[in-house]
């Protein structure tokens, strides 16, 4: 599986002396974005001397990016890492848009609250109203004799 790739930002930080890490932002052939991170080795002046992926699957990925700058576009073949490996050919964005809509719509359940707490007390509040506005148009309850 060939991928051609796109960088769009590149993200470095120190975490230590001899430790780092690199993200990239890439997009492949059909414009779909994504982001790819690693842990960078350091030499004594702080330059990168190696870059390895987080997740095993995006190693030929690294290896391509890690030398690469902003707007340069590549080509990587997944091929030989996939059966070497014994990946099966997968659409990566398809599994991962799921989750970024659970995530998006994870940041929006408190406002979801927010709106359904303000609904309630309103319909609390009108039906407190309309009862009140009930018993107040009743005709008034007489007290009976007793003989």
């Amino acid at each position: 599986m060939k991928k051609t790739f796109t960088i769009h930002q590149i993200t470095r930080s120190n975490v230590s002396p001899e430790r780092g890490s690199m993200s990239w932002l890439v997009s492949d052939e059909d414009g779909r974005e994504r982001k790819v991170s690693s842990i960078t080795s350091l030499d004594k002046s702080g330059a990168i001397v190696a870059a390895k992926a987080i997740f095993s699957r995006e190693i030929p990925l690294v290896e391509a990016l890690w030398l690469r700058n902003e707007g340069e576009t590549f080509d990587v073949d997944f091929t030989t890492f996939n059966e070497t490996h014994g990946y099966v050919y997968r659409e990566v964005y398809n599994d991962m848009c799921g989750h970024e809509r659970l995530a998006g719509l994870g940041k929006q359940v408190g406002w979801i609250f927010a709106v359904l707490a303000i609904a309630g007390v309103v319909w609390l509040g009108w039906s407190l109203y309309d009862s009140m506005d009930a018993l107040k148009h009743q005709p008034p309850i007489h007290a009976h004799e007793l003989p």
